[in-house]
């Protein structure tokens, strides 16, 4: 009796389903790594990002601050201070020297600006900017010599549309006890504009 050995063919079944699992638990595996780059590399742009705005703001606003002051100094202007020789216009050999100095508080010293020789009845005038002190020098050789301490500081509210003051001076008349004679021309609050006063103003006394 001739036996028969029987091949039966192994017939193994793979499951579509558990290779995408594997596929998946491999790109599971491998995306954490990737992902954990991709989000250091973006909080590094955006640390950068963020310095370098600031950097911009704050140049921004040095160059806007920059920029306001000078606005504001171009607003101001000048103030042209004119003055009027008062004499004997028959006498055609009066000339007077008319200096004006730029005074500083803190060093108590001066600094010669501008100076003009006026004939007789002649005029003079000066611009000198707000927020200063001068000192218009006047001297005649008639023997007259006046000095105008000048406060060109001005109060919130002043009109700068009408930038200029204007005073005489008679160098025929002056004080005999005080050769020097001094007066003072300042901001007065009450009428919003500067004035001339013999006296020395509040302001100007300690």
């Amino acid at each position: 009796m001739v036996s028969e050995t029987v091949v039966c063919p192994l017939i193994v079944t793979v499951n579509p389903r558990n290779m995408s699992f594997i596929d998946k638990r491999k790109r599971k595996i491998k995306s954490p790594v990737k992902h954990s780059i991709t989000l250091k590399n973006q909080n590094v742009m955006d640390l950068l990002t963020k310095i370098i705005s600031r950097i911009y703001a704050q140049v921004f606003v040095v160059v806007l601050v920059l920029c306001g002051v000078s606005v504001s100094a171009q607003n101001y202007g000048t103030l042209t201070v004119k003055g009027n020789i008062l004499c004997d216009k028959k006498d055609k050999k009066v000339m007077s020297s008319v200096t004006i100095y730029r005074y500083y508080h803190q060093s108590q010293s001066v600094e010669l600006m501008k100076q003009q020789m006026v004939p007789r009845d002649g005029r003079f005038s000066f611009d000198v900017e707000f927020d200063k002190d001068y000192i218009i020098d006047v001297a005649s050789n008639t023997g007259v010599h006046k000095r105008f301490n000048v406060n060109t500081e001005v109060m919130k509210g002043y009109k700068f549309d009408n930038q200029k003051f204007e005073f005489d001076v008679n160098v025929q008349e002056g004080d005999m006890e005080n050769p020097e004679e001094a007066a003072w021309i300042y901001f007065d609050p009450s009428v919003n504009d500067f004035a001339k006063s013999p006296q020395m103003p509040v302001a100007y006394q300690e």
